[in-house]
């Protein structure tokens, strides 16, 4: 079964900054460029970090903020959860010379790609995916 239009963008705070209908678009572009993705329904939450920071410690047992959590479920109704802290890129993006908006829709990118089993914890692994992330990032994004 197709699940090619099938998402939700949930806003949890006041300091993101994609709005949703941004969030959608981007994402409409993404699932072109990974056509795999119409195979899952996926969420996208954006939340400050003091709940980001609840949910990493809930399932990470890390006491602190993160930028990106992501989870698959696989059921009758595959999907892909994505939860990032508008917070985190607001703070980050300077540091690797974004806009926030471009950091946190960097941030979606990389929950989907986790999702659909790409990994960061090895270097090479690492280089994959980051390269893969930075493709999609550069193809979406245009402001």
């Amino acid at each position: 079964m197709a699940y090619r239009d099938k998402f939700e963008v949930r806003i949890h705070t006041k300091s993101s900054p994609l709005t949703c209908k941004q969030i959608i678009l981007y994402f409409k572009k993404i699932i072109s460029i990974l056509p795999e993705l119409k195979n899952y329904f996926i969420t996208i939450a954006v939340i400050n970090d003091l709940k980001m920071q609840e949910l990493n410690r809930k399932f990470t047992g890390r006491n602190t903020s993160t930028d990106v959590l992501s989870f698959r479920y696989e059921g009758s109704i595959p999907t892909i959860e994505v939860i990032v802290s508008a917070d985190q890129a607001v703070k980050n993006a300077p540091r690797y010379k974004n806009t926030p908006a471009r950091e946190l829709l960097l941030y979606v990118i990389h929950g989907i790609l986790h999702g659909l089993g790409y990994d960061d914890n090895d270097n090479k692994d690492r280089i994959k995916m980051f390269r893969k992330q930075r493709e999609i990032l550069n193809r979406v994004w245009n402001e």
